[in-house]
């Protein structure tokens, strides 16, 4: 029988989505170091959500085990890396534009905004993705929790689209 099933997975968790399961997203954890690291995003939402945070989360839940795997639960939003990185480049760019006249041409200007992009801290991510959906202060709030949960790890493909708001969708962070 065709489920329609598709996979994702990264260093940290295998992503099961299909049609037939509409909204939701099935998690199941890659255990690294011994780590549950679908555990520890079902608890920063929950923490999220004490402190009203939520919004900027994908939410998540633990279903149960089946054969003592743990079985977690995700609302399934949209991803593309593509319009996450431009926002990521559009808000380096912005940074930068003072200095643009130091170099020799729009290319090494480009060159060097690339080169930014990928070096650039959680707090500019945070603001890239974030600053045209909600207020500054809810920006910071949301970047003293990710200080706070150890949540480092905010690359493109880590953020969605709930409809036409960002949300995270990977926020448990990586321990090295």
């Amino acid at each position: 029988r065709d489920t329609d099933l598709e996979t994702a997975e990264g260093e940290t968790k295998m992503v099961f989505f299909s049609p037939k399961i509409e909204d939701w997203v099935i998690k199941i954890p890659r255990y690294s170091k011994d780590i549950d690291y679908c555990k520890i995003e079902v608890e920063n939402y929950k923490k999220a959500c004490e402190i009203h945070l939520e919004e900027f989360f994908a939410p998540t839940y633990f279903v149960g085990y089946f054969f003592e795997i743990p079985v977690y639960i995700q609302k399934q939003v949209f991803c593309d890396d593509s319009d996450i990185e431009s926002s990521f480049y559009d808000w380096m760019s912005q940074s930068m534009e003072d200095e643009r006249d130091d170099y020799n041409t729009d290319d090494d200007f480009c060159d060097a905004v690339c080169d930014a992009t990928n070096d650039m801290c959680t707090a500019d991510r945070l603001w890239a993705v974030f600053q045209g959906y909600v207020d500054s202060d809810k920006i910071d709030a949301l970047f003293c929790f990710c200080n706070r949960e150890d949540i480092n790890d905010l690359h493109s493909w880590n953020f969605g689209y709930d409809g036409n708001t960002p949300v995270i969708v990977d926020f448990s962070g990586y321990k090295i």
